[in-house]
C-alpha cells in the first residue's frame, strides 16, 4: 500500500514539475522573444541609416556601436540581404565582416548542430572565394546541414556564390562530388554557364557524369550540343547519363545522337537510350524500338516495349506485332505482358499516348 502511494505522489510531483518547467520555458521564450523583436524595432532606423547615408563610414560605426546585439543585427543583415543590392549590399557585407564574420566562423565549428545551422545562414549570404574550404566542409556536414544549405542556395542570384559552388565541386574530392548535386540543380538556370565551363574541363569521370545528369535533371537544352560531344566518351557511365539527359531535354536535334547510343555496345547504354527515344515520335525511333525488343539483353527489351507503349498507337501496333512474330519468343512475352500492363491498369491507347 506504500509502495503505491509513494508511487501516486511521485507520479503527482514529477508531472507537476514537468508542467512548471514547460509553463517557465514558455515564458522565457515569449520574453526573449518580445526583447529580441522590441531591440530589432529600435535598432532598424539606425541600421536603415547606415545603409543609405553619404557618410561611407556609417556602417562601420553602425556595426561598432551595436557590436553587443550581434544577434539582432545577424537578423537584420538576413532580411535586408533580400531586398538591397549595389552599394547598399557592399555596406551589408562591412557590417557582417565587422561584427559577425569571426562569429559566424565559430558557429560553424561548433559541435552543436543548431549552432552550425545558425551560421550557415550568414555564411552563405556572405561568403567569398577564400571560403571555398568552409564551403566544401559545410555540404558534407550531417544531412540536416545540407538541407539548410541548399535551401539558402535556392533563394542566392548572386553570380559569384554560384561560381564558388562549382569552384567547390572541381576542386573536392571526387567522393564527396555526390553532396553537390541537389544544392546544384537548386540553382536552374542559373548553373548553366558554369556547368558549360566545367564540362569543357578535364575533370575525372564521375564529376564529368554527375555534371551531365544535372544538365538533365534541371533540364538545360542550351547544353545539349555539349552532352552530344560526350556521347563518344569511353566511359561507359558518362555515355548512360548523356543517354539519358538528351531524354530529358528532349531536343529534336539529339534524335542521331540518341539513334547511336541505342547501338551502343554496352546493354546499358542501349536500355537507358531505347528508354529516352520514347520522347521522340519519329519513325526512326519507332523502328530503333521495335528492334530493341529482340535484343539479347532482358532491360533493353523491357526499356523498348516501354518506349513503345509511350509513342501513341503506332508505338501499339508494333507492340501488337511482336506478339505475334514468330521469330522471337522473348520478344513475344515481353510486348504481352506490357500490354497486359496497360490493361490492367485502365492505360488504354489513349493513356499510352499521353
Amino acid at each position: 500500500m506504500k509502495i503505491v502511494l509513494f508511487s501516486l505522489v511521485f507520479l503527482v510531483v514529477f508531472s507537476l514539475a514537468l508542467l512548471l518547467f514547460i509553463a517557465v520555458r514558455r515564458f522565457l521564450s515569449d520574453y526573449r522573444q518580445k526583447r529580441f523583436r522590441k531591440k530589432y524595432l529600435e535598432i532598424e532606423p539606425e541600421f536603415m541609416e547606415a545603409l543609405f547615408s553619404p557618410d561611407l563610414e556609417a556602417p562601420l560605426k553602425f556595426a561598432q556601436r551595436h557590436r553587443k546585439n550581434w544577434k539582432v543585427i545577424a537578423r537584420l543583415l538576413l532580411d535586408y540581404k533580400q531586398v538591397v543590392s549595389g552599394e547598399a549590399g557592399e555596406r551589408l557585407r562591412k557590417i557582417f565582416l565587422t561584427v559577425l564574420k569571426v562569429g559566424c566562423y565559430r558557429l560553424l565549428s561548433s559541435r552543436l548542430v543548431s549552432r552550425r545551422l545558425q551560421g550557415v545562414s550568414l555564411f552563405f549570404a556572405f561568403f567569398e572565394p577564400e571560403d571555398v574550404k568552409t564551403f566544401q566542409k559545410i555540404i558534407n556536414d550531417r544531412p540536416v546541414i545540407r538541407l539548410a544549405a541548399l535551401t539558402v542556395l535556392a533563394r542566392t542570384s548572386d553570380e559569384k556564390a554560384v561560381r564558388i559552388i562549382f569552384q567547390a565541386f572541381e576542386q573536392d574530392e571526387v567522393s564527396r562530388a555526390p553532396s553537390y548535386f541537389y544544392i546544384m540543380s537548386a540553382l536552374g538556370e542559373k548553373a548553366e554557364p558554369h556547368l558549360r565551363e566545367a564540362l569543357r574541363k578535364p575533370l575525372p569521370p564521375e564529376k564529368i557524369a554527375l555534371l551531365v545528369e544535372l544538365a538533365g535533371k534541371i533540364p538545360l537544352r542550351n547544353l545539349a550540343r555539349e552532352l552530344e560531344a560526350l556521347a563518344d566518351s569511353p566511359e561507359k557511365e558518362i555515355r548512360i547519363r548523356v543517354a539519358r539527359a538528351l531524354g530529358r531535354m528532349a531536343d529534336p536535334d539529339s534524335l542521331r545522337t540518341l539513334l547511336r547510343l541505342a547501338a551502343d555496345e554496352a546493354w546499358e547504354v542501349q536500355a537507358q537510350a531505347v528508354r529516352s527515344l520514347s520522347s521522340f515520335k519519329t519513325p526512326e525511333a519507332l523502328q530503333v524500338c521495335y528492334r530493341g525488343l529482340f535484343s539479347p539483353s532482358w532491360h533493353v527489351r523491357h526499356n523498348s516495349a516501354r518506349a513503345l507503349a509511350a509513342l501513341g498507337e503506332q508505338g501499339l501496333e508494333k507492340l501488337r506485332e511482336a506478339t505475334v512474330q514468330n521469330e522471337d519468343a522473348y520478344a513475344c512475352d515481353m510486348a504481352k505482358m506490357i500490354l497486359d500492363e496497360m490493361s490492367i491498369f485502365g492505360q488504354g491507347e489513349q493513356g499510352a499516348q499521353k
